[in-house]
């Protein structure tokens, strides 16, 4: 392939494209976790494994035995920090989408990537008008 022969305009598609996915991959997330909120089911469970890295960038969650196998619940490096194997702590199940959260589920990484995704968008979009008209 000669990547020379690629104009710009290419380019910015590809670019609108890949953010317009990553943008609605943070919508479903986020209405996901609004709709756990708003109607899911309240669970007391009894945890069996805490995996905690400390930092919220890193993967923290614990594991309960649910009905028929192991479930994972992703929480926050300061619910995990207090977690002890053998606790019992409340989680929401998502029976539509078959998962278990917190309790407290924090929407803000849904919420700035739905921000930053649409910005990028909105760039792209701009940049790829823009660019139509300069070379006409």
């Amino acid at each position: 392939m000669n990547f020379a022969k690629i104009k710009p305009r290419h380019i910015y598609l590809a670019f609108i494209c890949l953010m317009t996915i990553l943008f609605l991959l943070s919508f479903f997330r986020y209405r996901m976790h609004i709709e756990t909120m708003e109607s899911g089911e309240l669970f007391k469970v009894r945890v069996d494994k805490v995996h905690c890295r400390g930092s919220k960038n890193s993967q923290n969650y614990f594991v309960f035995r649910g009905s028929k196998e192991n479930e994972i619940v992703n929480v926050g490096p300061q619910i995990c920090a207090t977690l002890n194997v053998g606790d019992s702590i409340e989680v929401l199940y998502n029976n539509k989408h078959d998962l278990y959260f917190p309790t407290i589920i924090d929407t803000s990484d849904d919420k700035w990537g739905m921000a930053g995704f649409g910005a990028f968008i909105l760039v792209g979009l701009f940049y790829l008008f823009f660019q139509g008209k300069k070379n006409k």
